[in-house]
């Protein structure tokens, strides 16, 4: 199959018909601003695809099931290239499993297979779901540009955007302070309509393509748009109120707003479930979900969003649970 790389001089390009054709045909577009070095950026990419190692990559585990990738078509691999994936699973089961890099070369096909251990929760790996929320909200977003307004793209996008503090066009930021922030979710009032397309060419469209791709490919925190204090994970610093209005704790974004850390993926559309902290229910429940053992820490309340319903921490609450109550709640919860 043929690849399509294109370049864009300056700001007077057509960012939809560059982007659409190189997307189309599995290639990449370079955008050179005003003032730019040309030969530089042509040379670089002409000797690098000049040297193919790996075309049409896919990647596979066994007895694990691979979805959600970011990149989800995954590119061919260069002399000098790194490729970094992000993706979930299904499997049961902590185990080793061997995972399966297949492409061609050559005219010819090539695996690379090599161990991985599924299933144990690393401790400082918080960052790795952000990492993968901003790929794909970088793909939604080219997605929505290139092909159009698709309410269900948009929602998904503010989603991802809010649960994880990402900061795009379509959620709402005020910055107070250097590294404080208040984030006001567009789920607090009625979803607008998705936005009409935008021109596709001039400084905008050249920018916010290239934010895109910055975004899509995203290895490090560092280019993810976020807070300061987004980019902490300090449970202890988030027991202060006085500190800071927004805390990162367990890989989500926790605003002060009515003496409560509110979830910003929290929308006035879910349900409340009000659980009473060191009750027979807390337990059970940070059971059922550990991955409410640190936001549960905050104090002294929290309120996290779930899928379909959202579950309040605080010296209120249920105190135990009724028959099959719990096991509905986590089913919610998760979606």
């Amino acid at each position: 199959m043929f690849r399509v790389f294109a370049f864009g001089i300056g700001y007077d390009v057509n960012t939809y018909l560059l982007d659409r054709l190189t997307d189309r045909a599995r290639g990449v577009t370079e955008y050179i601003r005003p003032g730019g070095d040309i030969e530089q950026t042509v040379g670089s990419l002409a000797t690098k695809i000049s040297s193919p190692v790996l075309t049409d990559v896919t990647l596979r585990g066994d007895g694990v099931e691979f979805y959600d990738l970011q990149p989800e078509r995954l590119p061919d691999l260069f002399a000098g290239d790194e490729l970094v994936v992000f993706g979930r699973y299904r499997g049961e089961g902590r185990r080793q499993r061997s995972v399966t890099v297949t492409g061609r070369r050559n005219g010819r096909e090539e695996s690379f297979t090599t161990n991985a251990r599924f299933g144990d929760e690393n401790a400082g790996s918080d960052y790795v779901p952000q990492l993968w929320a901003a790929r794909k909200v970088g793909a939604l977003s080219r997605e929505l540009r290139l092909h159009g307004p698709n309410s269900e793209l948009v929602s998904e996008l503010k989603r991802l955007a809010l649960r994880y503090g990402i900061l795009t066009e379509y959620t709402s930021y005020l910055v107070q302070e250097p590294n404080q922030i208040v984030v006001r979710p567009m789920f607090d009032r009625a979803p607008a309509a998705a936005p009409a397309p935008r021109d596709q060419a001039g400084a905008d469209a050249v920018e916010r393509s290239r934010a895109e791709k910055a975004l899509a490919g995203s290895a490090q925190l560092s280019a993810v748009v976020v807070t300061g204090a987004a980019r902490s994970d300090s449970v202890g610093a988030a027991r202060s109120t006085e500190a800071t209005s927004t805390q990162r704790v367990g890989g989500r974004i926790f605003v002060w707003r009515d003496s409560t850390w509110t979830d910003i993926a929290h929308g006035d559309s879910l349900r409340v479930v009000e659980v009473a902290a060191f009750s027979d229910a807390y337990f059970a429940l940070l059971r059922a979900l550990p991955e409410l053992v640190k936001p549960a820490s905050l104090e002294p309340a929290v309120l996290v969003a779930g899928r379909r319903v959202s579950i309040k921490i605080e010296p209120g609450g249920k105190t135990d649970w009724a028959p099959g109550e719990l096991a509905k709640l986590v089913k919610d919860f998760r979606g």
